[in-house]
């Protein structure tokens, strides 16, 4: 897959033929490391089959993070993403929980993925940028 940029800024003047078109961009290659397991920790446990596997995958410069987990305790960190998939500041994220809450998920730039909030069970299901 990739993108496409302009070669030359269009201009918006002049009417644009499809050959026009066709000459006037360059193709962009897409980095996308596929979904990559996310190791859990501090008895935080993904709820099973039914659920996806807790995982995340970076295209480009975004980060996606994909889990429903449980079985951890408020305020503990349940994962660190590997550098290159830390956000350059801290993120603080809203996320579904089994208290019909928004549960806050912060991410540190160490990599740290802390659950605040105290439920059941919490949905992980967020992206963010790198730069």
């Amino acid at each position: 897959m990739a993108l496409i940029e302009f070669k030359n800024k269009p201009d918006l003047t002049t009417p644009i033929t499809a050959d026009a078109l066709n000459h006037n961009f360059n193709e962009v290659a897409i980095q996308d490391s596929g979904w990559l397991p996310l190791s859990l920790i501090n008895n935080w446990a993904s709820l099973g089959t039914s659920w996806p596997t807790p995982s995340y995958r970076k295209i480009n410069n975004q980060v996606f993070i994909r889990a429903i987990i449980g079985g951890g305790t408020l305020n503990s960190i349940c994962a660190t993403l590997p550098e290159g998939y830390r956000p350059i500041g801290t993120q603080y994220l809203v996320s579904a929980t089994s208290v019909n809450t928004g549960g806050v998920i912060r991410i540190t730039t160490d990599g740290n993925i802390r659950v605040q909030n105290d439920a059941d069970w919490v949905d992980l299901e967020f992206s963010y940028f790198t730069d």
